[in-house]
């Protein structure tokens, strides 16, 4: 029962479908990877506290994105971001995200609600 996971700089172009089976994974760092996009069963693992996406490329958060009640940090510095899904307001539990050096051109309208306490977005398009 794996809690923590450190993949970084593993060359890794898409997410293995199993891991996402890892319903008790709490901090996930996939940093330095190649990865375009996160598969929709990403949004199923609900005990997820961190997660670290940094330096890959992606272009999208899955839409269900907001399954993962439990989430306080989501760390996606210098990514291919373009907009964020409505769904990232549903994160209550969110309390930090960092977005720097991606290409946000706007945000979602119910953003403002959040309970964040630290908002990381230099260097996008807003």
């Amino acid at each position: 029962n794996v809690v923590e996971m450190n993949l970084e700089d593993n060359s890794l172009e898409f997410l293995p479908p199993q891991l996402c089976r890892l319903r008790r994974l709490q901090f996930l760092n996939l940093s330095k990877n190649r990865l375009y996009e996160l598969p929709e069963e990403f949004g199923t693992m609900i005990d997820l506290r961190e997660v670290i996406l940094d330096i890959n490329r992606l272009e999208r958060f899955p839409e269900n994105i907001g399954n993962l009640r439990h989430l306080e940090v989501l760390s996606c510095n210098r990514n291919w971001l373009y907009q964020l899904e409505p769904g990232i307001v549903e994160l209550s539990a969110l309390t930090e995200l960092s977005l720097d050096g991606n290409f946000i051109s706007t945000l979602p309208p119910n953003m403002g609600q959040m309970n964040l306490k630290t908002l990381k977005m230099a260097h996008n398009s807003l």
